[in-house]
């Protein structure tokens, strides 16, 4: 064997045996965290999830009711035999009959204890910690493929891996809620996007990659912008590079345009018609700061808010004042209207706030119905911060002015990694102006895109830095010889 294939095949099985020990260190501490983690969240949300799940598999009320359908097929895994057999004690009957069993003498006012007697919740936690698990192992391996330098590879998998283990990712594991598998299955629609070559050449890839895509928009109705986006990405991408075979693009294509009229039809059909503007309307008059939003509802009809009003967001009594109550239901059109006459505040004002959503702080309901605010005992915070934000800005604008008339701007993974930067920042504008309740845990996914963006962004600018300075040194060694 020559030394330079010699010295390769050496260099990458270290580079093998360091990304092993990074996995197994990874997997471990996901699993401490997950053991050590004193809370098992139930939320109002979880509850709405649980009363979807009663409904067959093939009814409109599964499909179009509350809640995109995907996070009550998971609880109707886990119901309780006592409520119906479960697909994991007895078959998949419970699919596809209905099951007033589960919500017998419950209703929306009891959403603990519909939730924990009822489903075997802590199964259904140690599922999402051991599938968030598995996500960022492989989303972690396949963005350290897209370098070609292995101490780059090795360098991204550990700083992926580490933003993985961060406070607020994995306190979402034990959350009856879609928070975890949401961020689980974005991270590993990712990671095919970033090997878009390799997929659309495979149909195996493919149709692995529409089935993920499938659940992801089926498990937040926010999902579906960013489906927008790729779907743009994948028309882009086709026209660039001109592939010889249009099958797969094509389908890959139809699937996502699918999804995306699939989920706009849910929005709009169920009883998800008013999102994502469902509680706007509370949310601009009872919160400081919105005196302008204020002043316009009450120039298009809106009636004076009692001032004990402010503050309460929907827990205020809005039906003691029955003409209020009338206007609400015109609320959603008027602020759009706002939107539309006011586009900078359209654009910029929800990245104002943003700073607040970055604390690994979050509620818990208790059986007496009294929600309190906790914070994780043990923090690991470094992404999720001011500092890292400003701090990788500024490495990228570094990196990037010296290689603006050199970098090629028609890179695959460039397009995929500004998608998803362009995305998340969509999602929160959305998410923003549809609802400031609990705006920390619905901008989660967003401010997870930004940072892995961000990150990949950073090292692909490094990478074509460390390029250019290679190729201005060999120029440089070749000169006295050309003399």
């Amino acid at each position: 064997m020559k030394p330079a294939m010699r010295n390769s095949a050496e260099a990458s099985h270290r580079e093998n045996l360091i990304l092993v020990l990074l996995l197994v260190a990874f997997v471990a501490f996901r699993f401490w965290k997950f053991l050590n983690t004193e809370n098992l969240v139930i939320w109002w949300d979880s509850a709405a999830y649980a009363l979807v799940s009663i409904w067959p598999v093939g009814s409109g009320e599964f499909w179009f009711g509350r809640q995109p359908a995907f996070y009550p097929l998971l609880f109707k895994f886990f119901a309780y035999p006592s409520d119906a057999q479960g697909l994991l004690q007895g078959g998949f009957s419970q699919w596809f009959s209905f099951q007033p069993g589960i919500v017998y003498g419950l209703g929306d006012d009891e959403p603990f204890y519909l939730v924990r007697d009822h489903f075997d919740v802590t199964s259904m936690a140690a599922l999402q910690s051991i599938l968030a698990t598995l996500s960022w192992a492989v989303f972690a391996v396949s963005c350290s493929k897209i370098f070609k330098r292995t101490s780059l590879r090795v360098i991204a998998a550990a700083v992926l891996l580490l933003l993985g283990c961060e406070t607020m990712i994995t306190l979402w594991d034990r959350h009856l809620m879609t928070e975890a598998l949401s961020m689980s299955l974005m991270v590993l629609v990712l990671s095919f996007f970033l090997h878009y070559r390799e997929t659309i050449k495979s149909p195996a890839a493919l149709l692995l990659l529409i089935l993920i895509a499938s659940f992801f928009s089926l498990i937040r109705m926010t999902n579906n912008y960013l489906l927008v986006f790729l779907l743009l990405l994948v028309a882009y991408l086709t026209w660039m590079k001109r592939p010889k075979h249009l099958i797969m693009p094509v389908i890959l294509t139809c699937a996502l345009s699918g999804l995306i009229a699939f989920n706009q039809y849910g929005i709009f059909k169920g009883d998800r018609g008013m999102f994502p503007l469902k509680s706007l309307v509370s949310s601009r008059i009872s919160l400081t700061g919105f005196e302008d939003v204020y002043q316009y509802f009450r120039d298009h009809g809106m009636p004076e808010i009692p001032k004990s009003f402010h503050g309460q967001l929907w827990r205020a009594p809005y039906e003691d004042i029955p003409e209020l109550n009338e206007w609400m239901k015109t609320g959603p059109s008027v602020y759009q209207q706002f939107l539309a006459t006011h586009p900078i505040y359209f654009l910029t004002r929800p990245f104002a706030t943003t700073n607040d959503l970055n604390k690994p702080v979050y509620e818990v309901l208790t059986p007496s119905l009294a929600p309190y605010e906790i914070s994780e005992k043990s923090s690991l915070n470094m992404a999720f911060t001011n500092t890292f934000l400003w701090a990788a800005l500024a490495g990228i604008v570094l990196l990037y002015v010296p290689l603006r008339k050199s970098v090629s701007l028609k890179s695959d993974r460039l397009a995929v990694i500004l998608t998803l930067i362009a995305g998340s920042c969509a999602t929160l504008i959305v998410v923003w102006h549809g609802d400031l309740v609990d705006i920390d845990r619905h901008a989660v996914q967003f401010a997870l895109g930004l940072r892995v963006g961000m990150i990949l962004l950073l090292f692909w600018l490094l990478e074509q830095w460390m390029d250019s300075r290679a190729r201005e040194s060999n120029v440089t060694t070749a000169m006295p010889e050309n003399s």
